[in-house]
């Protein structure tokens, strides 16, 4: 899959439950693949409560995750990196090459950092493709 022209997306707003206009971590890759790809992916802001609730960002991560992505092995242009937080999967990133992830840190604004810093290596809890994308 070609690499994601993320430049356009650095420096958004963050806001809680955003979807358009500002932005929490899944609404920044809800959008980017909307308009890169095209692709459509479900809200799921009904199944959190704020972002700074972390039992309820656990539970809405891995219902979807369970309902539309598959685990791989390697980050893949286009798919997820999710990370724990305090030990537990609380944030997602979009993978924009084989190094780097588009995300929004909270109550900041979206960046850019490296899959292999210091900081986000040893949080890593996988990466994910769309299910009907794993085979391509």
């Amino acid at each position: 899959m070609s690499a994601i022209a993320y430049g356009r997306y650095v420096g958004l707003p963050f806001a809680d439950h955003g979807r358009e206009g500002g932005f929490d971590c899944w609404g920044l890759v809800r959008h980017v693949l909307r308009c890169e790809r095209g692709v459509l992916l479900p809200d799921y802001g009904d199944r959190y409560t704020r972002y700074d609730d972390p039992a309820s960002v656990e539970r809405a991560i891995d219902a979807g995750l369970h309902e539309q992505w598959q685990r791989v092995a390697q980050p893949q242009v286009g798919g997820l990196v999710i990370f724990r937080i305090a030990g537990l999967p609380r944030h997602v990133g979009l993978v924009v090459d084989t190094d780097r992830f588009l995300h929004m840190p909270s109550r900041e604004t979206s960046c850019v950092e490296r899959l292999s810093s210091p900081m986000w290596a040893k949080r890593i809890e996988g990466y994910y493709v769309l299910k009907d994308s794993a085979a391509a």
